[in-house]
């Protein structure tokens, strides 16, 4: 979580509109942003205090937290794909 943060932090006088966070963001995940509810997508601004518009632009170091916010949901994703492949694996094995 903390990397992500740092990567959109770090990084100097960068602007993105909504959209391209998304999808740098999807891209730095390495999620697919298709997965993603649009709801998860407000609720990952609004953690940060930042109301979510696919056209404005926001400064990097704003949309570090977002970044944080939605690392901790993608890496909760992954446990959950992870659970359900092993319960898939054991049931063929069965």
């Amino acid at each position: 979580r903390w990397q992500a943060f740092k990567h959109f932090y770090d990084a100097e006088e960068v602007q993105y509109t909504g959209q391209q966070f998304l999808v740098a963001l999807a891209d730095y995940l390495k999620i697919n942003l298709d997965d993603v509810p649009r709801s998860t997508r407000y609720y990952w601004f609004s953690q940060a205090n930042l109301s979510y518009n696919a056209l404005h632009s926001y400064q990097s170091k704003d949309l570090a937290l977002v970044a944080f916010v939605a690392a901790k949901w993608a890496i909760n994703k992954r446990k959950q794909t992870m659970k359900s492949a092993t319960i898939s694996v054991l049931t063929l094995a069965l």
